[in-house]
């Protein structure tokens, strides 16, 4: 297992960069990152979660794990799943495609809870995501129609 870690800030100047060439939606949580708001762990399927920096952290914490690529696999598929979801205190559930909207909202979360487990997923995994988080306020954000993401190897030209 890989060792976990929080973002610095050379680390969140290049996610700012990057994020501004790939879209819009996530840059609520750049601008908050940069600002001094928030603070950031992201987390990979196979790392444990640094909960002992997590909790000692002077700032709110947003916690962010992407399910939503080529592996999706749930829970079941992710190390830090349970452990990130006892650590919070909140949650959003985010198997759409990404808005600002929905990232501004989950900056504001953070900001009020101070620990917010944030799971980008492919939809079909959402219910099992939410599911880890009972009794906790967790927002779900699902596609208007169809699924997330769509896999282009069912595309047909």
């Amino acid at each position: 297992m890989s060792a976990p870690h929080l973002l610095g800030q050379a680390e969140i100047a290049r996610m700012v960069e990057i994020a501004a060439q790939i879209g819009p939606w996530a840059m609520p949580v750049l601008d908050a990152l940069r600002a001094g708001q928030i603070t950031l762990a992201f987390l990979r399927r196979d790392q444990r979660a640094p909960l002992d920096t997590m909790r000692r952290c002077a700032l709110p914490v947003l916690c962010w794990l992407g399910d939503d690529d080529e592996l999706s696999c749930g829970p079941a598929g992710w190390c830090p799943a349970l452990p990130a979801a006892h650590w919070a205190r909140a949650a959003m559930i985010h198997a759409a495609a990404g808005e600002a909207q929905h990232y501004a909202m989950l900056v504001a979360a953070t900001i009020l809870t101070g620990r917010v487990l944030l799971v980008e997923t492919a939809s079909r995994h959402a219910a099992a995501w939410r599911a880890l988080m009972p009794g906790k306020p967790t927002m779900s954000i699902l596609p208007r129609g169809g699924l997330h993401p769509i896999d282009t190897r069912e595309i047909r030209h």
